[in-house]
């Protein structure tokens, strides 16, 4: 794949996880208890992001 291409699929990733953690932060400030779906997809969204990298890496010829 082209570096364009896992440039637009690194930025919605992380895009994602910023929301993630912004929702985070507003049940903090509620003091509302966060749902555990939320955690969950938030750990799975930096999975995500991690293995998009790693695999960039890996196939990068530069």
């Amino acid at each position: 794949m082209n570096v364009l291409l896992w440039a637009i699929v690194f930025a919605f990733l992380a895009a994602l996880v910023s929301m993630q953690l912004r929702v985070s932060a507003a049940y903090k400030t509620l003091g509302v208890k966060e749902p555990k779906a939320i955690k969950v997809m938030r750990v799975i969204n930096i999975a995500a992001v991690c293995f998009v990298v790693a695999y960039a890496l890996w196939k990068w010829d530069g």
